[in-house]
């Protein structure tokens, strides 16, 4: 890691990591990344939720000037105060043949399952998991017949509950090549293009912010947030993380629930290695 430099960009994971378990942000994340912001440290939300999910988290933030979503498959620029995206710097959706047969595979496993574009949250069904989810993100889906012909950037498959969770690593083997599937809590799991990931988001906003990874800092709490703690030069997992993730990290903080972040910018601050 570059310490002479130090940490200039830091990547937050939103559900699990930047929200607590009540969906806020607390007030000492809230300032902390306000000081770093303020001190010329970009801060970046990376999620699997779209573009439009997180434009209240990132309004509420007020000083993110660019957005990861779809866990890679879109990053753009975004108004700070409003979290509108501004302009698309990398898309990369599914085709809308493979999306349906994911679709299809999830529906036969027995599980819930909605498929995004750029704009839109849709499902064939209004069930349960379907609601709950509904409740976590703020958004509702659009109900629509199977006859999928628009890009889609993630299908979301979903379960009643961890223990039907475990038929996600059967739908895993099933996958077409094109795609992969990453969980980013127990009961979700992410089908997106085989080529977009946070851990590719990084570098694509190295080549646009001229920031080297070395210089970047990365908080998560999922399976999806693996690849981005182990490409930033300082990878850290939330306490609340499973143990798979946690040892992916260099250091462990505390739980979003506990100011995980706050409490691991002040051990980085602490170490010399951000403002």
């Amino acid at each position: 890691m570059n310490i002479n430099r130090g940490i200039r960009l830091v990547v937050l994971d939103v559900d699990g990591t930047t929200l607590t378990s009540s969906q806020q942000v607390s007030p000492g994340t809230m300032q902390v990344l306000r000081e770093l912001s303020q001190a010329g440290v970009e801060i970046i939300l990376a999620s699997a939720r779209s573009p439009q999910m997180m434009m209240s988290t990132l309004a509420t933030l007020g000083c993110c000037r660019y957005a990861v979503a779809f866990s890679g498959a879109w990053i753009g620029r975004v108004d700070p105060g409003s979290g509108v995206p501004l302009q698309v710097v990398h898309r990369q959706p599914m085709s809308p043949d493979i999306a349906l047969r994911v679709v299809h595979l999830a529906m036969e496993a027995g599980l819930s399952v909605g498929w995004l574009t750029e704009t839109t949250w849709y499902t064939h069904q209004l069930d349960e998991a379907i609601q709950h989810e509904a409740l976590l993100n703020g958004a509702n889906p659009v109900v629509v017949s199977l006859d999928i012909r628009d890009s889609i950037f993630k299908v979301q498959v979903l379960a009643d509950s961890p223990q039907q969770a475990g038929d996600f690593n059967f739908l895993q083997t099933k996958l077409p090549p094109e795609c992969v599937g990453r969980r980013s809590h127990a009961v979700s799991l992410e089908v997106t293009h085989q080529a977009a990931d946070k851990a590719m988001a990084l570098v694509k906003l190295r080549d646009v912010l001229g920031i080297e990874l070395s210089e970047m800092a990365a908080f998560g709490d999922g399976e999806n947030d693996i690849g981005m703690l182990q490409t930033a030069g300082i990878g850290i997992a939330m306490g609340n993380a499973s143990v798979t993730v946690q040892e992916a990290a260099d250091f462990v903080t505390t739980s979003n629930d506990q100011d995980g972040i706050s409490v691991a910018i002040a051990r980085l601050r602490q170490q010399g290695r951000i403002r």
